[in-house]
C-alpha cells in the first residue's frame, strides 16, 4: 500500500508499526523504492496532520487509579521495611526483655453467666518480662462495662467488671513471630449499680478470686513495636461464679 503523506512523515498503524517511503511523488515509483517498517519507541504518539511535529499524549490518571497506586506503594514499602529491619525487631540481646501491651476487644460471658450478662467491650494492659530461655511473668489487668441482660423490669443496671492478676508465661521464639502461653490467678471485681427512674437506689461491690489462662501471638514489625492478639479464659470462684472469654488485640512495645 502506498502512502500519500508529505515527505518524512510517518503513517501510524495500530500505534505500533509505521511505514515510510524514500520517494516524494506517489506517481513516480522506482523499482527499488521498497517500504521499510519501523517501530515507534513510544507507541502512544501521534503526528500532526499538516506538520512533521510529533505530539505525545498520556491520559491523566483517574482518582481511583491514583489511590490504588498509592496504597500499593505504601503496602510495598511497609513489607520492605518490615523485612529489612532486623536491627531491633529481632533483638540482639540475649538477656531479659520487657514488654508493655495495650489491648482492646470483646468480653463474652459463658455458661450460666450468659443468662444474666451480655457481651461487652473490654480494654486491658499487660506488663511482662521474659528471660532468655522464654520463661517470664505477666502482670495483666482488664476492664469491661459488662452489661446485664435486658429484663422486663423497671430497674436499670450499670455494671463495672475488672480483673487483675499475675501470670507466669512461656514464650516460643525470640524473632519477629512469637507464640506464648500463660496461666495464673488474681482477683476479680464487679460493681453493680441499680437505678429506678434514673435514681440510684443500690450499689453492690463484689470481690472474688479468679483463675486465668491466656494464649497470645506477637508480630514484631519495627524496632520495639509490634502487633499482638490475645485470647484469655477467666473463671471466678466464691460469691460470684463467672466464666468469661476475653479476645482482643493491640500494640506491644518491647524494651
Amino acid at each position: 500500500m502506498l502512502s500519500s503523506h508529505p515527505p518524512g512523515m510517518l503513517h501510524r498503524r495500530d500505534n505500533v508499526i509505521a511505514l515510510a517511503y524514500s520517494y516524494t511523488d506517489p506517481t513516480k515509483i522506482h523499482d527499488n523504492a521498497q517500504p521499510r517498517a519501523t517501530f515507534s519507541p513510544r507507541p502512544r504518539s501521534l503526528y500532526g496532520a499538516s506538520t512533521n511535529q510529533r505530539v505525545d499524549f498520556y491520559p491523566p490518571l483517574s482518582h481511583t487509579n491514583m489511590i490504588r497506586y498509592t496504597l500499593t506503594l505504601a503496602l510495598c514499602v511497609a513489607v520492605f521495611v518490615g523485612f529489612i529491619a532486623p536491627a531491633d525487631a529481632e533483638p540482639r540481646r540475649r538477656g531479659t526483655t520487657w514488654s508493655l501491651s495495650f489491648l482492646g476487644g470483646a468480653l463474652t460471658p459463658m455458661a450460666t453467666m450468659s443468662d444474666t450478662h451480655q457481651q461487652g467491650l473490654s480494654a486491658g494492659a499487660r506488663l511482662g518480662v521474659t528471660g532468655k530461655v522464654g520463661l517470664g511473668l505477666d502482670l495483666a489487668a482488664s476492664y469491661s462495662p459488662l452489661p446485664y441482660s435486658e429484663a422486663e423490669t423497671t430497674y436499670r443496671f450499670e455494671t463495672h467488671f475488672a480483673t487483675a492478676g499475675l501470670m507466669p508465661r512461656y514464650t516460643l521464639g525470640r524473632r519477629r513471630l512469637r507464640l506464648w502461653t500463660a496461666v495464673g490467678g488474681g482477683v476479680a471485681f464487679e460493681r453493680v449499680q441499680s437505678f429506678n427512674d434514673d435514681v440510684l437506689i443500690q450499689t453492690d461491690d463484689t470481690y472474688a478470686p479468679i483463675a486465668s489462662g491466656s494464649l497470645g501471638l506477637e508480630l514484631h514489625i519495627l524496632s520495639g513495636i509490634g502487633l499482638t492478639a490475645i485470647g484469655t479464659y477467666h473463671r471466678t470462684f466464691g460469691d460470684i461464679d463467672y466464666e468469661i472469654v476475653d479476645v482482643g488485640g493491640g500494640l506491644i512495645f518491647s524494651f
